[in-house]
């Protein structure tokens, strides 16, 4: 089965465009699995407010959604954070899920 990745990036101050990778998403029609950074400290240096709480919860909220209607979950994200566009991998929506979290956030 195919599955996809997307990225949630936090970027404190839209003027700069500077971001940085929070979290990742894998998902596939029949499960969404999430990770989010461990090591905060760099996240930190880029100010702003973000929690690695609030991080936590937005993906968790996005995991507990049908993975067909992802979409409709962005609406509600908040002004400081964006989903990547998605990316398709032929790995399981675990393994994809572990495999970014070291790629993207060093975990």
């Amino acid at each position: 089965m195919v599955s996809f990745f997307r990225v949630l990036r936090y970027y404190p101050d839209a003027v700069t465009g500077e971001r940085i990778n929070v979290g990742v998403i894998a998902f596939n029609d029949e499960q969404v699995v999430t990770r989010v950074r461990r090591g905060w400290d760099r996240v930190a240096s880029f100010g702003g407010n973000l929690s690695q709480q609030v991080a936590e919860d937005y993906l968790a909220g996005l995991q507990a959604k049908p993975a067909g209607s992802l979409r409709d979950y962005e609406a509600h994200y908040m002004s400081c954070m964006e989903l990547s566009e998605p990316c398709v991998s032929i790995e399981t929506v675990s393994e994809l899920a572990d495999d970014m979290a070291k790629r993207m956030l060093g975990n």
